[in-house]
């Protein structure tokens, strides 16, 4: 499954806190790279299921978390997401 198109650009993303101090959290590359590891986890996971529809749940998902500041959790938010409505869509299914 192509993935490539997760990652956006080759940079580091940097959050400032309250106190002015800056993080820097998840490359993007690497946020890139994860997100394309849970589209393959969850193909395999769910083989009845199209790859086209999973990578149409995960990029929706993924949308949600745009400005999202910390970025270091959001490919394993976005797999529980995924996951979840994918498990109620195989079970809608089976019925």
């Amino acid at each position: 499954m192509d993935t490539s198109t997760f990652v956006q650009r080759s940079t580091t993303v940097v959050r400032a806190d309250p106190c002015g101090a800056q993080h820097a959290a998840m490359p993007v590359e690497n946020e890139g790279h994860a997100i394309g590891e849970v589209v393959d986890r969850l193909a395999l996971r769910f083989p009845s299921i199209s790859g086209a529809r999973i990578l149409s749940e995960v990029h929706a998902r993924l949308a949600s978390f745009v400005g999202a500041s910390v970025r270091d959790f959001v490919p394993v938010l976005v797999e529980r997401e995924v996951a979840e409505a994918l498990a109620d869509a195989a079970r809608g299914e089976d019925s």
